[in-house]
């Protein structure tokens, strides 16, 4: 019984009714491959910000995550009988060769993803053109950013980690000016604090009061896109972070936010 419940779980749920008519012992490491090669994206729970990088490039679609967790697997103690371990290690030998194989698959199709990178991706109309806006109703190709908002008729989306990114294909290779217009701001230090790069390059910037938030403008240094002339990768780096509910203890929203986006403009 406790063979039967504890032993190749993976890879019997991965084979089915394949694997439930393999005679005892058969060696099921082609099927495995076989299974795991026509899978679209082969995930790794450990490396989750990898997986979903993954997932979203295949899937064409915007950023996903942050997703968090709280169910962590604690590892076993020294004090379990090590013959206990061995056995369950001998019951899982198939699941221990699903899971290598599958992080070389994971590996492989992460390496062709940085290959064709978005300076080699064929011109898409999601990525900002010339003269047109970003707004957070579009895709959002990068990391670190909590899920779009709509308030007030418009929508906006808060950075979920100190350093963001948002990565912009353009039309044309040159861009003198730089305008971000922030709908809102967690405190007056994060506003200080913020630091914006195009292409690693750091953006000197104006601040000014507008009428729907924070204007941020400034010129775009030449070096900026000399390498990547059609692609723009916006990053920014917001050290100081807050929850909500810490500054008002009567809003139930527990999330780390700095800034929030209402729309970019390269000009």
């Amino acid at each position: 019984m406790a063979r039967a419940w504890l032993s190749n779980g993976q890879a019997r749920q991965l084979l089915g009714g394949s694997f439930a008519g393999l005679a005892e012992g058969a060696d099921c490491r082609e099927i495995v491959r076989t299974y795991l090669a026509e899978c679209d994206v082969v995930g790794i729970f450990e490396r989750l910000d990898d997986t979903l990088r993954l997932l979203s490039h295949t899937m064409n679609w915007g950023r996903l995550g942050p997703l968090p967790h709280t169910n962590k697997t604690k590892l076993y103690s020294a004090d379990v009988d090590p013959r206990c371990i061995e056995i369950l290690r001998a019951w899982n030998s198939l699941d221990f060769y699903l899971y290598e194989e599958a992080c070389r698959l994971f590996e492989s199709k992460l390496q062709a993803m940085h290959d064709r990178g978005l300076d080699h991706a064929p011109p898409d109309a999601i990525w900002l053109a010339t003269g047109e806006k970003f707004t957070p109703d579009m895709p959002i190709h990068g990391y670190g950013w909590h899920e779009r908002e709509y308030h007030r008729d418009k929508w906006l989306c808060w950075n979920s980690a100190v350093t963001a990114t948002l990565d912009l294909r353009l039309s044309k290779p040159r861009y003198s000016s730089f305008r971000c217009l922030l709908s809102h701001v967690i405190s007056q230090a994060a506003l200080d604090q913020l630091q914006i790069s195009v292409n690693s390059v750091r953006l000197t910037l104006q601040k000014r009061a507008a009428e729907a938030g924070t204007l941020l403008e400034g010129a775009i240094p030449e070096n900026a896109l000399s390498r990547s002339p059609h692609l723009a990768q916006i990053t920014f780096d917001c050290p100081v972070m807050l929850r909500p509910c810490d500054i008002n203890p009567g809003l139930p929203d527990s999330r780390n936010l700095g800034v929030a986006i209402g729309w970019i403009r390269l000009e």
